[in-house]
């Protein structure tokens, strides 16, 4: 009767710790998770700033060459430099997007500066967006 009392005792302690080891488990998976979301949105909302403060230079470029720069001139850190605070912006590269800012210029006056985002973030979408000036 003793070892059937500990042996049900011992059934119980496994299923306890069996228990706890799970739940515990699940709670790491899903802080884990919710810290990853957390870290593509902040991600993202950096990569926003940085789009519209590349606008916004890209405008003081303009103004001072009546046009937009080339692929080649935006690519060159010495020449945009002196319109940014930080150039070239911060990537944050992942799977979806390999690339966080791709900069065309189809005309002098005109430019497209595409940008991609981890998570959704204010106006703009997960993925690819795109900002298009023409003048």
């Amino acid at each position: 009767m003793r070892i059937d009392r500990l042996a049900i005792m011992f059934k119980n302690y496994i299923i306890n710790y069996f228990v706890l080891a799970l739940a515990l488990g699940f709670f790491l998976f899903l802080s884990r998770a919710g810290w990853h979301q957390a870290l593509k949105v902040k991600q993202s909302q950096v990569a926003v700033v940085n789009v519209l403060a590349l606008e916004q230079g890209l405008q003081f470029f303009k103004n001072d060459y009546d046009r937009f720069p080339k692929v080649s001139e935006f690519a060159d850190n010495s020449t945009l430099a002196i319109y940014f605070s930080a150039f070239p912006p911060k990537e944050f590269n992942s799977k979806d997007c390999p690339l966080s800012y791709v900069y065309k210029r189809p005309s002098l006056t005109s430019f497209e500066l595409s940008f991609c985002l981890a998570a959704k973030t204010g106006k703009f979408k997960e993925g690819w967006n795109k900002i298009v000036n023409s003048n």
